[in-house]
């Protein structure tokens, strides 16, 4: 069972930035809180 430690209501908000984060290389993150693979890949 994953818990979570900060607000529910914050989870993929929270988890979006941080996977673009981890992965600003690949990808960045864009209005509506997505993220987008770069062009170049």
């Amino acid at each position: 069972m994953t818990y979570l430690f900060n607000q529910s209501s914050d989870f993929a908000r929270e988890l979006t930035e941080g996977f673009v984060a981890a992965h600003s290389d690949k990808v960045r993150q864009v209005p509506g809180g997505r993220g987008q693979k770069h062009s170049q890949y």
